[in-house]
């Protein structure tokens, strides 16, 4: 197709899960414009109302309180995913959808909204699409005409069906979609990394970048190799707790326990109203906090009348949410692990979302990549002075201005470098339990790497490894076999170095195991002994035999899902467990506080009690890892039953303080005694 000789007017978009962007691309200059309200981010909710369809600002702002079940989010989350999928099955248990989304016909996920007493069933491209045609009405008042032509971000690990389902909701939405660009792509063509150095044409070996995008749905590292002004994905890491929901939804918990503590333990938890409230204000100062080292909230009539008024400083911020920041370097190391790089070797790196503004990411990347070494990489220049949650937009727009005046053939075959391929199955070992210990879950973008360091029980007296694909995780042996390392009898010879025999026997059965799968789907697996540095190693060609077929895949992808809804409704009554527990935690600290204050128990009770629930709170917490909960029935039961044991003599004082005429009674059996701040509780 011949360029034409009409500039025409092109936008780029950032569709992401929580605020979406758009940029405009007329005649070489690229700009991230503001909506009506004066904002470039858009916040991604959509509201239904018996009049009109509300999206943006207007929805997150007024709708969410006023109809919650009417006012979707998330919706990207959602889009080309199947209902029975463990991903989509998660995110419904995540709490994060009050309105009511369900399964469609054929296994599609389906939304329902009420319009004048009527239910009305959407599709998720239906959701998407609005979001879609408010970034193109955005850019079309920018021009002053309207524009069709656009190219929209896509994650790196957007499968076929997502990618479709994309492009079906911009029809929707009256869009002309030149071409998707993945999220890490679009961040490098912002910066200008596809543009040839002289130094780069010369060596011909590849530049690396990283590319961190701490979004609010997940924070994703991409390691890119540039060559000649050709872009390539080396490697990538994803991490979804560390996002800006997990954040949100922290501050949510602490400043809703504190409006109880401050009211008589009223429990706002139960209006959805109130609820929403306190979450938009938690992000509104997780976001000023990037700025400032204080913010305060301010709700006039939170719930029941009852007014909240509150402070927090960056340092109390960043303590409540130090174990989520400290999970960002070693998503770096697992990234470049992925991509065969060493650290040395970056050039530069980029901080991109919403999260890159936060003072504790930005100083943890510094650190990472060695302060003011002559080795260590620096940030790349912002270019433009743009912020860094608008550089996928910016990107975009920047791709867009080609693709629309020029070959689109040419154009779209260099911007597909960085599409990815996922892994079909999950990948993983048997356990002690006899359960599927997952190294490479479904849907991993490639290439990929995974090592762990691992004690394997049976290899004492001579053992095997065996490596499954499959999704039954609850019985590894239920999978398929993919193959088996024979593993002989271990020895600390050659290796042990200083180690004293008992260290060395500690140790006897520690190996440090690595996964990797490439792009096109070989798997090479290796152990290495610990002390001897023995390494057995196996790999599985994606075209091996043993590789599962097709129509394999899918029945093991339909048993997985059978037996993810049995986990999920087994998850649903451990949370129940795990709530009563944080509930009885706080409720003992605040009669002990008050018993204390009231001279009814000493200081080294209420200490004792005080420091046992912040330990079943810390084990609460380790066990909770996003909506999921990893621990029996028995052990929860366990530490409640040992909660309780060393709390019941307090109780008893607290009662006799309140009841002195009971307590001149005789009592049946005696208090048990009282333990001491080192006891263990189980």
């Amino acid at each position: 197709m011949a360029a034409s000789s009409t500039q025409k007017p092109a936008i780029g978009i950032d569709l992401g899960t929580t605020y979406c962007y758009v940029g405009v691309c007329h005649r070489g200059n690229v700009d991230v414009i503001a909506n009506a309200q004066g904002n470039r981010a858009t916040p991604a909710y959509v509201s239904y109302t018996a009049k009109e369809t509300i999206v943006g600002e207007a929805a997150y702002n007024n709708q969410t309180t006023a109809q919650s079940a009417n006012t979707i989010s998330h919706a990207k989350a959602l889009l080309g995913q199947k209902w029975s999928s463990p991903e989509v099955q998660a995110l419904i248990s995540s709490g994060n959808f009050p309105f009511n989304v369900h399964e469609g016909e054929n296994d599609s996920i389906a939304i329902d909204v009420e319009l004048n007493e009527e239910v009305k069933t959407l599709s998720v491209e239906d959701v998407v699409s609005e979001l879609l045609k408010q970034m193109r009405l955005t850019a079309s008042n920018h021009f002053g005409s309207d524009v069709f032509d656009a190219v929209i971000s896509v994650p790196s690990a957007f499968s076929e069906e997502q990618r479709q389902a994309l492009h079906q909701a911009a029809t929707k939405a009256n869009l002309n979609v030149l071409g998707l660009v993945s999220e890490p792509a679009a961040v490098a063509l912002a910066y200008g990394l596809d543009i040839p150095q002289a130094n780069q044409v010369t060596s011909g070996m590849h530049q690396v970048y990283v590319i961190i995008d701490v979004a609010g749905s997940s924070t994703k590292v991409s390691v890119l190799g540039v060559r000649n002004g050709i872009i390539e994905l080396l490697g990538s890491a994803v991490d979804a707790q560390l996002c800006g929901d997990v954040i949100d939804e922290r501050l949510l918990k602490h400043f809703s326990l504190e409006f109880s503590k401050q009211n008589d333990g009223l429990d706002l938890s139960s209006s959805s109203r109130a609820r929403t409230r306190l979450l938009h204000a938690c992000e509104k100062a997780k976001q000023a906090l990037s700025a400032s080292t204080r913010t305060s909230i301010e709700l006039d009539a939170l719930y029941e009348g009852v007014d909240f008024f509150t402070d927090l400083t960056r340092a109390k911020y960043e303590s409540m949410c130090s174990d989520l920041f400290r999970r960002l370097p070693p998503l770096i190391d697992r990234a470049l692990a992925a991509a065969h790089v060493e650290k040395d070797e970056v050039i530069s790196y980029a901080l991109n979302g919403g999260g890159a503004k936060i003072p504790r990411v930005i100083s943890s990347v510094r650190s990472f990549f060695g302060g003011s070494g002559r080795r260590s990489a620096k940030a790349l220049p912002n270019p433009a002075t743009q912020s860094p949650d608008e550089m996928i937009a910016y990107g975009c727009a920047l791709q867009a201005g080609l693709l629309a005046n020029q070959d689109l053939e040419h154009s779209h075959s260099e911007m597909d470098e960085l599409e990815v391929k996922l892994s079909t199955l999950s990948i993983g070992v048997e356990n002690a339990a006899g359960e599927l210990f997952v190294l490479l879950p479904r849907n991993t973008p490639l290439p990929t790497l995974v090592s762990i360091h691992t004690s394997l029980e049976s290899v004492g007296q001579g053992g095997r490894v065996t490596l499954y694909e499959g999704e039954k995780t609850a019985k590894a042996r239920e999978n398929h076999v993919l193959a088996t390392l024979e593993l002989p009898p271990p020895s600390a010879a050659n290796g042990s170095g200083n180690k004293s025999g008992a260290a060395a026997a500690a140790n006897i059965n520690d190996y440090l195991l690595e996964l990797s799968m490439d792009s096109e789907g070989n798997l090479d697996l290796q152990l290495t002994h610990t002390l001897s540095r023995t390494r057995h190693a196996i790999s599985i060609p994606a075209d091996a035999s043993k590789r599962l077929s097709a129509e394999a895949i899918q029945s093991a992808l339909d048993a997985g899902h059978a037996e993810h809804e049995r986990l999920m409704a087994e998850n649903s009554m451990l949370q129940t467990l795990v709530e009563e527990l944080e509930s009885r935690g706080y409720e003992m600290k605040d009669l002990v506080d008050d018993a204390y204050d009231s001279n009814h128990i000493t200081d080294a009770e209420r200490r004792v009690i005080s420091k046992a629930v912040d330990d079943v709170s810390a084990w609460l917490d380790s066990i909770v890892i996003g909506p999921i909960v990893h621990a029996r029935k028995d052990e929860i039961e366990r530490k409640s039953k040992g909660l309780e044991i060393l709390f019941a003599p307090v109780q008893k004082k607290i009662d006799e303080a309140k009841n002195p005429a009971a307590a001149a009674a005789p009592s049946p059996s005696p208090s048990p005694p009282m333990m001491e701040m080192g006891d263990d509780l189980d």
